[in-house]
């Protein structure tokens, strides 16, 4: 993984346990891990569109985050 790009030094240093931790981790507990990051972003986007778009139905509202995440788009 690449250094991480930021002046922060915070950043480094969370970026540097995060590593450490991954290196610790079984490829299944990583696989989990990425697993569920992806349901947590999934969640975010979700009440953020929500938020955006308080009139939509929920339809509208998982066609919108679908097309999000397919095509990597806000």
């Amino acid at each position: 993984m690449p250094e991480p790009e930021t002046d922060q030094p915070h950043v480094r240093e969370v970026e540097a346990v995060y590593r450490g931790n991954l290196r610790t981790m079984t490829p299944a507990q990583r696989l989990d891990a990425a697993m569920d990051m992806y349901w947590v972003a999934q969640e975010q986007k979700t009440s953020a569109v929500k938020r955006q778009h308080p009139d939509w139905t929920e339809s509208q509202v998982r066609q919108a985050v679908r097309e999000a995440f397919l095509y990597a788009r806000d």
